[in-house]
Parts: C-alpha cells; structure tokens; sequence
C-alpha cells in the first residue's frame, strides 16, 4: 500500500525507497550513468548479476529497482590484491523480506 509522505511522495508502506517521480528518475539515471561511465573509462570491470555489464544497463536496474520499490541493488567493490586498487564492482539484486 502507498502512502504519501510530507513532501508529497508516495512511499511503500513498511519500506525506506520512495517511489521516484519522473524527473528524479532521469535525474539519478544520469547520475548513476556518469559515474558507471567514469569507471569503465578507468578500466574497472562492471557487472550485473554475475556477467559483465556496462552502464546504461546498469543504471537502468538501478532506477528500476528504486522506482518499484520491491528490490534493491548491492554494490561490492573487488580491489586487486597487486596493489590495492579498483579492479571491479559487482552490481547484484537483493530483496528486503520486509518488502
């Protein structure tokens, strides 16, 4: 059940993620895109769900998964064990049980 919150939202009763309007989906969508963007232009490796990925895809889950509320996205960063620096960052599903 949806309810509206004091700046006007609607949020998913027992939830934290707001239901996002239109523009502040196209605005978190840019601004997932740009940095997703910025790390493959370092050479870091992204992947949805177990396979490699790129950005737009990414970032369409991502505000998907935002805008309906059910689902959300785990980020886990893998360093290299050379020298410590990015190497990938795995995009992965998870579901809240209280959603």
């Amino acid at each position: 059940m949806e309810k509206e919150n004091k700046e006007g939202n609607s949020e998913k009763e027992g939830s934290m993620c707001k239901i996002l309007t239109r523009g502040e989906k196209s605005m978190a969508y840019r601004e997932i895109l740009t940095e997703l963007k910025e790390l493959q232009a370092r050479g870091i490796v992204l992947e949805l769900n177990g396979r490699t990925s790129y950005p737009e895809a990414i970032a369409r889950a991502h505000c998907v998964c935002e805008s309906k509320g059910t689902y959300g996205i785990m980020r886990d960063y893998i360093m290299s064990e050379q020298n410590g620096t990015l190497k990938e960052v795995h995009f992965d599903y998870v579901k809240n049980p209280k959603w």
